[in-house]
């Protein structure tokens, strides 16, 4: 019997080969999705090939409810106490939207309000003004859910 030498090379080709063949791993089957009946479609062939769907009692129920459309006559609404209502609503929409924009230009208790007769306030009185305006806003009524310490 005649003996060869090979070299890695040759080793690695006819290695290559045989995992090419034979894979290690088996192949995982595909997943298996379930589909309850209510969102099956189902279909038959017909002899020319063509597909179509069948319909269900339910499926056609369900057109025929879609189909069914009611219409009713309308009348305009044409009502004097409805205009006057509405004026009246309009009109105190207007005040409270003039109330907002009063308070909003004239701020109450605040430290930069403008005063009549302003006279300079020192340094150490102005940061004491300042720390306390901090603190008041920190104490608010409505929650805060997360505010830094301002003092």
């Amino acid at each position: 019997m005649a003996r060869l030498l090979l070299s890695s090379g040759q080793v690695q080709v006819i290695a290559s080969g045989f995992v090419a063949i034979k894979p290690r791993q088996e192949t995982r089957p595909s997943p298996k999705v379930y589909l309850p009946e209510k969102f099956q479609v189902r279909t038959k062939e017909l002899e020319d090939g063509r597909v179509i769907d069948i319909d269900t009692e339910a499926d056609i129920e369900v057109r025929r409810q879609r189909l069914l459309v009611e219409i009713k006559q309308t009348k305009p609404n044409v009502d004097v106490e409805g205009n006057a209502a509405l004026e009246r609503n309009i009109e105190i929409i207007k005040q409270l939207q003039a109330k907002v924009v009063d308070k909003m230009s004239t701020p109450e208790g605040h430290v930069e309000a403008p005063v009549k007769n302003h006279k300079p306030v020192s340094k150490a009185k102005r940061r004491k003004m300042i720390k306390q305006e901090l603190q008041k806003s920190a104490q608010a009524e409505d929650g805060l859910y997360y505010q830094r310490r301002m003092w």
